[in-house]
């Protein structure tokens, strides 16, 4: 049985045309979110992660971001213990409640290869324009490893600042100029791409 798949590249495409037509995100059911993101192939393709159809209040969709993740140690053909900083950086982004989302930062402390990722825990900070910040704790997450490259969901919940008890999902795309890399002894040190942050409840 073929198990579904996620085309990310192609959902951050569409969320990018459509964010005029979104209109501000505060005012919104999720219900169109979902169908910018194509679900429900969506919640199929990433079962583990907590699907937006079982939120009903969009309260931000900021996209696309402009991300950056560093790994400690570089990431090989060989799985291993690796940190991950993830830095993401928005034009301003108006979401619920009057506040504007200028940034985003993800710690994780992961079991990652360059074709595998098994494991992940960690936390993240929105920072918005007025210097306030949502911390969220990752409960889940999914991701797919292709010589280097990434497509990734991380989820959890805000546990303080704005929005507390709301829920995240962070949508990752990172490439890798060159996989041959992986066979080195330092590994993949850096990748860029981009981000999308939905927050809802």
């Amino acid at each position: 049985m073929n198990e579904p798949t996620l085309d990310v590249a192609r959902i951050l495409n569409e969320l990018v045309g459509r964010r005029a037509a979104l209109g501000k995100a505060g005012a919104l059911s999720l219900g169109a979110v979902l169908a910018a993101l194509g679900l429900p192939e969506s919640a199929a393709a990433f079962a583990s992660v907590p699907p937006p159809s079982s939120y009903t209040t969009l309260l931000g969709l900021c996209t696309p971001g402009s991300g950056t993740s560093s790994y400690t140690p570089g990431i090989t053909n060989t799985l291993q213990s690796v940190h991950v900083n993830n830095n993401v950086t928005f034009s301003p982004c108006s979401v619920g409640q009057n506040k504007v989302v200028q940034s985003l930062s993800v710690s994780l402390d992961t079991i990652s290869s360059c074709s595998s990722k098994t494991d992940a825990a960690g936390t993240g900070v929105i920072s918005y324009t007025n210097s306030q910040m949502s911390n969220w704790t990752l409960d889940s997450w999914t991701a797919t490893r292709l010589l280097g490259q990434l497509l990734a969901v991380d989820s959890g919940l805000i546990t303080n600042g704005p929005f507390n008890s709301a829920r995240v999902w962070v949508f990752n795309t990172r490439a890798v100029s060159d996989p041959s890399v992986c066979a080195t002894s330092s590994g993949i040190l850096t990748a860029t791409g981009q981000s999308t942050l939905i927050v809802a409840q």
